[in-house]
């Protein structure tokens, strides 16, 4: 399906040792997180307690968004960074990782020779914004808040333009290589993110 929209109610939310997990979007589509045989795998995080350790994934590639809150990532032999909202790092899987802070994360994990791309974005009430989408890609849109209407352009002769209004946790895959630019009209205050991964 080249476009799809994954509302809030059609995910899937698990717990874990510290909090939530939400699964967005695992590619290829068949495969299961703890197979860890994914090409890359795109999920949401609470973590409500205080401390806690990150489970070791030999052979990924991570890269952690704060949404909300604020964490400080300590990788052992490596570095320590302070996260706030729509700061990142990246980071290898098999790294002894601690977290210190409560906060909603996004991450994204990449096997292989998929890598990808995460972009945080706000818009103001009744503001508009155009982002350009990478040819042939696999592109997606995380609505962090608020509400927006997105229009998407494809230039396939036989795909017609996608208008949707998304809400706060709606998930966008947009896997037309034709897709062009996205414009997203924000009715109230609302944040995104953008996605973009390359196989």
């Amino acid at each position: 399906m080249p476009i799809e929209l994954i509302r809030k109610s059609q995910q899937n939310c698990a717990t874990w040792s510290g909090g939530t997990t939400t699964q967005l979007f695992i590619y290829p589509r068949n495969e299961t997180y703890s197979n860890l045989q994914f090409d890359f795998r795109i999920s949401t995080a609470t973590v409500e307690v205080e401390t806690s350790t990150f489970t070791q994934l030999p052979g990924v590639r991570r890269t952690l968004m704060v949404l909300d809150g604020t964490m400080e990532l300590s990788h052992q032999h490596h570095h320590t960074k302070q996260l706030q909202r729509f700061d990142l790092d990246e980071f290898m899987g098999d790294w002894q990782t601690n977290s210190i802070g409560k906060c909603t994360d996004l991450n994204l994990m990449c096997r292989g020779t998929s890598t990808g791309q995460i972009f945080g974005h706000s818009l103001a009430s009744n503001t508009t914004q155009t982002c350009t989408i990478p040819p042939n890609s696999m592109n997606f849109l995380y609505c962090v808040s608020g509400e927006l209407t997105i229009s998407i352009h494809s230039s396939a002769a036989d795909t017609n333009n996608f208008t949707e209004t998304i809400t706060t946790n709606d998930f966008l895959v947009i896997e037309d290589k034709y897709c062009t630019e996205i414009t997203l009209k924000a009715s109230k205050p609302s944040d995104f993110v953008l996605i973009h991964v390359d196989i």
